[in-house]
């Protein structure tokens, strides 16, 4: 068990020259972060993907953005400077093949892709049918479509020579980069538990199929390994000529977690307690610690509720709701509608236009699910919309129905995970890219009609977590919530931009109060607190319908699709 007992701070005499690299595999950008054994950040980079596409089928894309970022992070070392180790997180839930030596037996298939719909029902009948359960009984975080042993088997079909080639296999984006890095193959347990692989009776331990159909799955699958356990060092030759493979030789390669466990650990949620906190990234989630006896009562009779593995501390669980694409949407807006000179809307300008329509977008809902759900429903054939589009409907309107329509979607989460009011009174905790964005965070306290707090350096709460992770398994820190810089907080007096604590956003704050404050001239809706809550009560009673109304509509539009 990775967490010990007692006071935070380090576990071990420090070596002031020590660092750990820290890397986030995401789906639009790759962050490095080079930190110090202080949890004092050094220096970081942030490195978008080579491609158009809105989620890569090639690892080596990954590969790439590394590399240069790992090459800017390790400029700033000077003589004596060691990297110790490399701290990795990442995409959960991605199917990537590899034959003997490494190499990739196709495009890896994404997390967010849902074809594989009709192999989710042919397994679920094999279920029933060997075991007389239901697949959700049989393993843990059942996703239909979504899970990977459903894609395997669309492989299986679709790809025969690629399966036929394929000796191993990986689930996470971390995990390839550590693969690249020493050879060696493995998985977390929060990603893991996220598949649909592991059997839901003995956590950490994949199930075994026994249907001759899945039979040849097990025996690819890679080992589960607590994320805070040393896999390899980096192997020699790995990185090619130059600093960077100096640098980095001999430095200890750890498991990493998938992006929900790094997370949770970042946004200092990673011990058992009542921090609830949010994730607003491409994709999205709602999660606490719990202990593990608290599972089966907690997540009973609750559709959408995910109860994963803990990265390395076998007696907690994360409990969870999550959205296939949250902030993903926001980029779809950008690509979809463009500025005056035909480019990419600006966050900015997304910004501006939102805050000059009013709360509830003049009636105009939009629903985020441009890839699907998977809570607090699933439903691979669910698709975004907008619902009440009329002859007056400006592009405001449809700005500002985005950003709500995202935040009505985590209401849906909180409320999948019977979180009340009451318990979250004094505000949630939010990570993320969004927490940059005033109108998203009032628009969201506005919704959950709590205070929000975005968190400090938001952006690089992945990292953060996966370098407390690895400093753990390093014995430097005894806690998963050290005494150091990780949680800072800061100074709202200090003229320290970088190290200035975000505003708290308390709920029903006006949009002419916000781009006072943005220090806009866009003229924006002056209605009162209370007015804003009963319109967004209002659109969520409605919002919160529109799936079963509209679920045969999207299965008959699949079949079309297809």
């Amino acid at each position: 068990m990775a967490s010990k007992e007692g006071e935070g701070g380090s576990g071990s005499e420090p070596n002031p020259s020590e660092h750990i690299l820290c890397v986030d595999v995401g789906t639009t950008a790759l962050k490095l972060l080079l930190s110090h054994r202080s949890g004092a950040e050094v220096s970081c980079s942030t490195e978008d993907y080579d491609t158009d596409s809105y989620a890569t089928t090639d690892p080596e894309i990954w590969w790439d953005a590394f590399l240069r970022g790992a090459e800017k992070c390790v400029k700033c070392l000077g003589p004596g400077d060691v990297v110790a180790a490399v701290a990795l997180t990442g995409q959960m839930q991605n199917l990537l093949l590899f034959d003997g030596k490494d190499k990739p037996t196709c495009p890896l298939i994404p997390y967010n892709d849902s074809r594989a719909g009709k192999q989710a029902e042919l397994i679920e009948s094999m279920g029933m049918r060997l075991e007389g359960k239901a697949m959700s009984e049989v393993v843990g975080n059942w996703k239909r479509g979504y899970s990977i042993l459903p894609k395997i088997l669309w492989v299986k079909e679709h790809w025969r020579e690629a399966w036929a080639k394929t000796k191993r296999v990986l689930l996470g984006s971390h995990s390839f980069i550590a693969m690249k890095l020493c050879g060696k193959y493995s998985c977390d347990p929060t990603t893991a538990s996220t598949t649909g692989l592991q059997d839901r009776s003995t956590p950490c331990t994949w199930h075994s199929f026994n249907d001759k159909v899945l039979a040849d799955v097990n025996e690819r699958l890679p080992k589960i390994l607590c994320a805070d356990r040393v896999l390899a060092e980096v192997t020699r030759g790995a990185l090619g000529p130059g600093k960077l493979a100096k640098v980095l030789e001999g430095a200890k390669v750890l498991v990493g977690s998938g992006d929900l466990g790094g997370v949770t650990v970042g946004a200092g949620s990673g011990e058992a307690g009542k921090h609830v906190y949010i994730y607003i990234g491409t994709s999205g989630w709602v999660a606490h610690s719990v202990v593990q006896k608290a599972e089966r009562s907690q997540s009973a009779n609750r559709p959408g509720v995910f109860m994963l593995s803990h990265p390395c501390d076998g007696k907690l669980r994360i409990r969870a709701a999550s959205c296939i694409t949250a902030g993903g949407n926001i980029e779809w807006l950008r690509q979809t509608f463009s500025d005056s000179d035909g480019g990419k809307l600006s966050y900015e300008a997304i910004e501006r236009l939102a805050a000059a329509s009013r709360p509830g977008s003049n009636g105009l809902l939009y629903l985020p699910w441009l890839n699907g759900e998977r809570s607090p429903f699933t439903d691979p054939n669910a698709r975004a919309c907008f619902i009440g589009l009329g002859a007056r409907t400006s592009k405001s309107d449809m700005c500002r129905a985005v950003i709500e329509g995202v935040c009505y979607s985590y209401k849906s989460l909180v409320d999948a995970l019977g979180i009340t009011r009451e318990m979250i009174s004094d505000g949630v905790t939010v990570v993320g890219g969004a927490v940059k964005s005033p109108i998203f965070m009032q628009t969201l306290s506005d919704i959950l009609e709590v205070p929000v707090h975005p968190m400090t350096n938001s952006e690089n709460v992945g990292t953060r977590g996966a370098a407390i992770i690895s400093g753990v398994g390093l014995k430097w820190y005894r806690r998963l919530r050290p005494a150091c810089h990780f949680h800072e907080s800061r100074d709202e007096s200090s003229n320290d931009t970088k190290n200035k604590s975000p505003r708290i956003f308390k709920p029903c704050v006006s949009s002419k109060t916000l781009l006072t404050e943005m220090a806009s001239t866009v003229p924006a809706s002056s209605q009162t607190g209370s007015l804003q809550s009963s319109v967004h009560a209002k659109a969520y009673s409605v919002f919160s319908k529109l799936h079963n109304c509209l679920q045969e509509a999207f299965t008959d539009l699949s079949r079309i699709e297809s």
